[in-house]
């Protein structure tokens, strides 16, 4: 993730590990420690934006632009 962006991450534990949950937008991981659980939802996180940036991007592609 990128420096100076936080997220409040639910850690909750479970039979043989961890999940983790990013409430607002949703995403959700598990690890079988809570350190990979912290790796897990970063790595999951960062697919998720990415692909918010591509679905963005492509919107924007296909927004009709105005005449000059």
């Amino acid at each position: 993730m990128s420096d100076g962006v936080c997220f409040q991450i639910v850690y909750t534990p479970d039979e043989g590990g961890y999940n983790a949950l990013e409430p607002v937008s949703g995403t959700t991981s598990w690890g079988q420690t809570l350190d990979q659980a912290r790796e897990m939802i970063t790595e999951a996180l960062e697919l998720y934006f990415a692909e918010v940036a591509d679905d963005a991007d492509a919107r924007h592609a296909s927004t009709p632009q105005p005449m000059p």
